[in-house]
């Protein structure tokens, strides 16, 4: 890590050597952001392989192949808010919401995802985006003001773009959960924002409307101290008890709608995107390498690297004794129920838990014993570790 003397140096303020350190760009847009490839630049990849502009990769798969990874990729990162105008939010809130973060947009599928922020960290960039010291909130409104101010937020159409309903314009993805305004921001910052979104955040995809003072009010009021019903979190998935005597599946499913579907697009092989090969295979976002790829049969049994270098099966018992892929997988959805942030990061990263079904398919393959793509029994452990080890050498740097 670069002191502040040597930030200085090259030009780069403690904020941003912690979103470039932190891979920020992989998923946002911010001002101060480096230039990296769109290997690197997760999100900008996604929106190109959704509009049609890498269609000559085509070859290097079969058609089948191609066409569930483009829809499946179409499906995510396409739409994530930049990181500019956040002078609005509120310093305490900031730093609550990088320590623990959950969902804010509701109509967006993607979380910001768990980071290893420090506090030194959390504090430069609540320093480099501006954001503001509580203010002491006015009064709360009269029942009967609120009831006006929620008349007049249905008249202005605001419910279009923050209803409780999935929209289907682009701009109304990025909408906010009205519920954590009062958290997130002060009353004036709110004020400001309804009069002109824009001069708040250049990025803003909220229409800015002229408005008489009065009216500005009444919206503000609305939104920082009216009822927005219950934030809704997402039910954790009951998948069927497993069931020994069940047919085993074969690999070939098992990464068609698992493995290739979801954990490849941050555990894929250095060699498919110029030596990178996503998180948690070359490291990003913060943490180390961990050399795990969903590339290959081959590369999945060679399992992941622990804090040490060495390798380690993910196959092996986690802490409640059930093999450490599927833990990671249930983590994930307690995540999304609104359980407490433990040690185990859940997986897959930022994206909305497997399904049920899907659970239970992989499962039952791993604990009817991992069959290899042909039906072989397998050993556990190091399958091929020199093919893969020279593949999980670190070709560029993660910022550790």
């Amino acid at each position: 890590m670069l002191t502040a003397l040597a930030l200085l140096a090259v030009g780069l303020s403690p904020g941003t050597d912690v979103l470039e350190r932190h891979e920020c760009f992989r998923c946002h847009v911010y001002v101060t952001q480096a230039q990296h490839s769109d290997d690197l630049r997760c999100a900008e990849c996604h929106r190109r392989l959704s509009a049609g502009l890498m269609d000559e990769k085509v070859n290097q798969y079969t058609p089948a192949v191609w066409e569930r990874f483009k829809r499946r990729t179409a499906e995510h990162f396409t739409r994530m808010p930049p990181l500019i105008g956040l002078g609005r939010l509120r310093a305490s809130w900031l730093q609550r919401f990088l320590a623990a973060p959950y969902d804010l947009r509701p109509h967006l599928s993607e979380s910001m995802i768990r980071n290893r922020l420090t506090r030194a960290d959390v504090k430069a960039l609540s320093e480099l985006w501006g954001a503001q010291r509580d203010e002491r909130p006015p009064p709360s409104p009269s029942a009967e003001r609120l009831a006006t101010a929620k008349k007049v937020f249905d008249e202005q159409g605001c419910t279009g773009c923050h209803g409780v309903t999935k929209p289907a314009a682009l701009p109304q993805y990025l909408a906010p959960d009205l519920r954590h305004t009062r958290d997130r921001m002060n009353f004036s910052a709110v004020v400001d924002y309804v009069t002109d979104s824009h001069r708040v955040n250049p990025a803003s995809e909220m229409p800015t409307v002229p408005r008489p003072p009065e009216t500005v009010q009444l919206l503000a009021e609305h939104v920082y101290f009216g009822d927005h019903g219950v934030t809704q979190v997402r039910a954790a998935p009951v998948p069927p008890p497993y069931d020994a005597k069940a047919p085993v599946p074969k690999y070939e499913e098992v990464e068609a709608r698992v493995f290739k579907a979801v954990c490849w697009h941050c555990h894929s092989n250095p060699d498919f995107a110029n030596g990178n090969g996503g998180p948690g295979m070359s490291g990003g976002f913060g943490y180390p390498e961990r050399g795990l790829s969903f590339a290959s049969f081959d590369e999945v049994m060679n399992g992941s690297l622990d804090a040490h270098g060495r390798r380690q099966s993910i196959f092996r018992k986690g802490q409640s004794g059930e093999p450490v892929l599927l833990e990671v997988m249930r983590a994930r959805w307690s995540e999304e129920a609104g359980g407490l942030h433990g040690a185990l990061v859940g997986m897959p990263l930022g994206l909305p838990g497997v399904s049920a079904e899907d659970y239970a398919l992989v499962e039952r393959w791993v604990k009817g014993g991992r069959p290899r793509p042909r039906g072989e029994p397998v050993a556990d452990g190091l399958t091929t570790p020199n093919r893969v080890e020279k593949s999980v050498k670190k070709k560029w740097p993660t910022g550790e």
